[in-house]
């Protein structure tokens, strides 16, 4: 077997690992965006309230660190 043969297996392995894992992930991702539109839907001001405290925090920071 040579070296090029050895290496499409270990990645062929390494694909049925990583595969069925961002698969999973994917579905986590999926949930969780459904889950944060449905959140802002249902509370638009506390959600805007809360950037607009965020953006003035990070604003802040970024000026003090300059």
């Amino acid at each position: 077997m040579t070296t090029t043969e050895r290496m499409e297996r270990q990645l062929r392995r390494l694909g049925g690992q990583v595969g069925p894992r961002l698969q999973g992930l994917e579905k986590q991702l999926r949930s969780a965006d459904r889950d944060a539109r449905h959140f802002i839907r249902e509370r638009p001001m506390s959600c805007l309230l809360g950037a607009v405290a965020a953006g003035f925090l990070v604003g802040r920071l970024v000026r003090a660190g300059s």
